[in-house]
């Protein structure tokens, strides 16, 4: 009786299993948008120093005495640009209430001659210091925010303001293009020449605006200007070349694409170009201080990575700002939202300095215009595909399609695609195929998807339904990277070979949080052993990208035996407290 009875349980249960639902999608943290907001939060609501009205308008005070209750405000206009241009590019919904009166009150502040800041600096080749590149640069980087905002909130006032400014900084421009001036800013680092080529960027704006093309023009002589890369500051520098891209796509001027490619294929061959996907604050290795990041700097090589790839459709530009996002932008980010610095040691990593680099006067502001760039990115339509470029939680709708993409937590990098609204025509939908994936797969509705490759996407064409659900399923590929550029496949290390790992689009690190034993000194000679890993079931709490925790065994110079360590991205130590990491490691088979 009782044998008949378990038998009988047993038969239920495997038929409830068998009508049990599928398991169902869970769908992650949506990365960029909590980190998008943990910086708005940060400009909105941050505590100290508080972005207030007073706070923001310092660096425009003409007198240089009042200026100094700020750090950096001899820049004039520098952190009010900035400002105006990271809120005019949000949606107006997020505007805060008093922005649009925030603006009347910059413009109010404007002097005579169009600048903003001390109107006693004098422009000539003899008299031009520090002093008066640090005006030019914030005044640059101020009509960029006066154009962000005119383009989002047309007005008379705000225009005209514009074009009074940038007759000021062309007529400042002009003298600094003297031999002398050149000269003697050679040195100056972030005070040298590249404050006023920078300001190419705003007056194509203006350009863009008017129609008045002179504006544009006139720029080709400044950019020209611009000294070589070794030990000038990168943040001005990749600025001018955003700047210079610009005039490409108002002018469609091959030379001047020409300009700026070479000048960034040039960064990439070069040691500028780091492991982490970015580059340090300076170029070269005639450096003022001690090696360190600067947030700025990782913003605009991702911004002008995806400008050089519209505008030469070779993806590789696209997989450079792909890889810049997913590693060292992110990890720049502070829990706090603010962007900034990090002290660099050596190749192998980075390391805890006595202050926290914070750099809320430039790259908390231009961090947010990294996500808004990012955004806009993630999916596109050239008015022939629509083009997912990027793997990220996104909605997207124009008169075509209107979808929905969301991450789902599993073990590989797996993304669904529902639609909002049905097709009323064939749609062709292109998906990007990563380099770093090592398998690629799409479904519709559970069955394969046929498409067609080209040019690094995966095409399909139909009638999307409203009940058509696509799945995008990747899993990683691992590879090694050689400090001298080799890249090197898991099997053919052999013997222990000291080099970087990379698994899908992530830099791999052991960092001072996950990996406190396998850091413990001493441990440069440390040996990971790269066959049997495992995924890690221990992530981060709210992670998105939990599958990428890898379980390796590794022996340690210092203690006897065989012991385990986790390697995760160095996003992951991002938008968080940060801790040291060491990216360079010793791996064999």
């Amino acid at each position: 009786m009782k044998n008949t009875f378990v038998a009988c349980l047993m038969i239920i249960c495997k038929t409830l299993a068998s009508q049990a639902p599928p398991n169902k999608e869970i769908p992650v943290r949506d990365e960029l948008q909590f980190r998008y907001d943990l910086t708005k939060n940060r400009l909105f609501k941050g505590p100290c120093p508080a972005y207030t009205e007073d706070f923001i308008l310092n660096d425009l005070q003409p007198d240089p005495a009042k200026q100094s209750l700020r750090r950096f405000s001899e820049f004039s206009g520098d952190l009010s640009g900035r400002y105006l241009s990271a809120v005019s590019r949000m949606p107006q919904n997020e505007w805060p209430v008093n922005f649009n009166t925030l603006v009347k009150y910059v413009i109010a502040m404007q002097e005579a001659d169009g600048r903003f800041g001390n109107p006693s600096l004098v422009f000539t080749p003899e008299m031009i210091g520090k002093d008066h590149m640090a005006l030019l640069w914030g005044n640059g980087r101020l009509l960029v925010g006066l154009m962000d905002y005119y383009h989002a909130s047309p007005s008379t006032e705000v225009l005209q303001s514009a074009l009074n400014l940038a007759n000021f900084l062309i007529n400042a421009a002009n003298v600094c293009l003297h031999p002398a001036v050149i000269a003697k800013t050679s040195g100056w680092a972030a005070n040298g020449i590249i404050c006023m080529t920078q300001i190419n960027e705003g007056l194509v704006m203006l350009a863009q605006a008017t129609g008045q093309n002179s504006y544009a023009e006139i720029t080709r002589k400044y950019y020209m200007a611009m000294q070589p890369r070794n030990g000038q500051h990168a943040h001005g520098y990749l600025t001018t070349l955003r700047g210079v891209m610009k005039l490409y796509e108002m002018n469609k001027d091959a030379g001047v694409l020409a300009f700026a490619k070479i000048r960034y294929d040039s960064i990439i061959n070069s040691p500028d170009y780091k492991i982490t996907g970015g580059v340090l604050e300076y170029f070269g290795d005639k450096l003022p201080y001690e090696l360190h990041d600067e947030g700025c700097a990782e913003v605009d090589f991702l911004m002008l990575s995806l400008q050089l790839w519209k505008a030469t459709k070779e993806i590789s530009y696209l997989e450079k700002a792909e890889y810049c996002i997913l590693n060292h932008f992110f990890f720049n980010q502070f829990e706090t939202g603010d962007f900034g610095h990090h002290v660099v040691d050596g190749n192998a990593g980075y390391r805890l300095s006595n202050e926290e680099h914070k750099a809320w006067w430039c790259c908390t502001l231009h961090g947010m215009l990294g996500f808004q760039e990012i955004r806009k990115n993630i999916i596109t339509t050239d008015g022939e595909w629509h083009k997912v470029n990027f793997y990220m939680n996104t909605t997207f709708a124009d008169k075509s399609v209107s979808l929905e993409m969301k991450k789902i937590k599993s073990d590989r990098a797996e993304y669904t695609v529902s639609f909002q609204l049905p097709s009323s025509a064939e749609v062709p939908l292109a998906f990007r195929k990563p380099a770093w994936a090592e398998t690629f797969t799409l479904m519709l509705n559970n069955q394969p998807l046929p498409f067609e490759e080209i040019n690094g996407y995966c095409v399909a064409t139909r009638k999307w339904a409203l009940t058509d659900k696509i799945k995008i399923i990747m899993s990683y590929k691992m590879s090694l990277v050689t400090p001298t550029g080799q890249e090197l496949q898991p099997s053919q290390t052999g013997q222990p070979v000291e080099a970087y790992m990379k698994y899908g689009p992530y830099l791999m690190v052991a960092d001072g949080n996950a990996a406190s034993e396998f850091l413990s000194f001493p441990s440069h000679s440390n040996i990971i052993y790269i066959s049997n890993y495992k995924k890690s079931n221990k992530s981060d709490a709210g992670s998105s990208i939990p599958e990428t925790y890898l379980v390796f065994q590794y022996t340690h110079e210092g203690f006897e035996g065989r012991h385990e360590v986790v390697l995760r991205p160095v996003a992951e130590l991002g938008a968080k407290k940060h801790t040291y990491f060491r990216a360079l490691l010793r791996f064999a088979n």
